[in-house]
């Protein structure tokens, strides 16, 4: 595993998502009360990209059918938080918890590990 530098600390804002593409993969990055966590981009609801989402106290909800994942520890804290339908029950599968990156802040600059 390598660190990779994405951005300055600086430009990204608490309570913020940014997504990147490093070595091959898109992923995004949190900056939650002052720290930065990141995730593959993708939810592993239905591959909504989460940086479509929001963060509020420290959790991420994906904008695609509502599942909140806590950015501590990436764990399911709602699993599709809206009401699904009939092809949603279907398709909603077990609850799948974010596995989260490392993350380094080096000489102000915000670096994930992969």
């Amino acid at each position: 595993m390598t660190f990779h530098p994405l951005a300055p600390a600086a430009e990204m804002l608490p309570d913020t998502l940014r997504s990147f593409a490093v070595a091959g993969r898109r992923i995004v990055v949190a900056n939650t009360q002052g720290e930065f966590r990141a995730a593959d981009e993708l939810c592993p609801h239905l591959a909504v990209p989460l940086s479509q989402g929001h963060i509020d106290n420290a959790c991420l909800t994906c904008a695609g059918h509502g599942s909140v994942f806590r950015l501590l520890d990436g764990s399911v804290v709602k699993w599709m938080g809206r009401k699904p339908g009939f092809v949603s029950q279907l398709l909603s599968g077990k609850p799948t918890p974010l596995a989260l990156l490392k993350v380094n802040v080096i000489d102000g600059i915000v670096h994930v590990d992969l």
